[in-house]
């Protein structure tokens, strides 16, 4: 009889509402369990998520200590006076009392755990978060058996031109990268060419390295699940991705003024979409979408 082998997931999210990097990891989660796996999965979603033939256990967050009464004086700050102090608090500790909570939270239920021995322990982040990263960092008796996915290059100064950038903290976090090419038993990317990017940064991670593509999984979308403003009876081009200061939208914008200028009757059947956050090129949006919509 075939040993069963069980995965340890310590995942930052499992709420795929939140974003899209999450859906992805959801789908690592249950396709690893649908190949045969036993997952158990330690999640920090803040509140009581289920996924089918899986255990999911929810991490509370740490409320009665120093770190966390720090974070929240910081938000009520922000919110009081408009001064985001934490450029200067990563400037000096690496990273915010947020981040340090949420870890101090994750690793307190990891050292929790006395019944369960597994085979791998995964973690899985998303965004430049890395939070389980960091707590499992500090339980060593795991390293041997640590399977680290990273999804995208980290600290940001490690991007490819023109999104690379010295964020605050940045030799910290370096620091930090480098300690977990050398404690984790492997490293887990989705893709053979950002493993290859990474490497030209952490040589050292040569011979670690394990592809495991992007996952989806086979779901059922029900009728009416799409959002009002999607109508699938026009010809749509969707853009969900941040809108950051490098990633400026007006090259497809002016694309699909060209598109509709060449083919008038398709202006009332075609719909450009940007989903996501505010950010500097909103005004221009609006601008124009008050165009076509006159």
């Amino acid at each position: 009889m075939k040993k069963e082998i069980t995965i340890l997931v310590v995942v930052e999210s499992i709420d795929v509402n939140h974003s899209s990097g999450i859906k992805g990891r959801v789908a690592l989660i249950k396709n690893l369990s649908k190949i045969g796996y036993k997952v158990k999965v330690y999640h920090y979603s803040r509140k009581d998520i289920e996924l089918p033939n899986i255990e999911c256990i929810s991490i509370k967050e740490q409320k009665f200590n120093a770190w966390y009464l720090l974070s929240r004086s910081q938000r009520v700050l922000t919110r009081v006076t408009k001064i985001n102090i934490n450029p200067f608090v990563e400037k000096y500790l690496g990273f915010s009392f947020t981040f340090i909570n949420d870890v101090n939270s994750i690793k307190k239920a990891l050292i929790k755990i006395d019944n369960l021995n597994p085979n791998y322990v995964l973690t899985l982040s998303y965004a430049s978060s890395f939070r389980p990263h960091k707590a499992l960092l500090e339980i060593k008796k795991w390293h041997h058996k640590w399977l680290a996915y990273i999804h995208d290059p980290y600290p940001m100064h490690s991007y490819p031109r023109p999104y690379d950038w010295v964020e605050p903290g940045h030799s910290f976090k370096r620091s930090f990268f480098l300690d977990i090419v050398a404690n984790a038993k492997h490293i887990l990317y989705p893709s053979k060419l950002l493993s290859e990017w990474m490497q030209s940064y952490y040589p050292m991670q040569k011979g670690k390295e394990i592809i495991i593509p992007h996952q989806i999984t086979e779901s059922i979308v029900e009728k009416n699940a799409l959002p009002i403003f999607f109508d699938t009876s026009k010809f749509n081009i969707l853009h969900a991705g941040s809108m950051m200061k490098t990633r400026n939208p007006k090259s497809l914008i002016k694309a699909f003024e060209f598109f509709l200028e060449q083919n008038p009757k398709a202006q009332k059947k075609s719909s450009l979409i940007f989903v996501g956050k505010s950010s500097i090129y909103d005004d221009f949006i609006k601008m124009k979408q008050k165009k076509y919509r006159n």
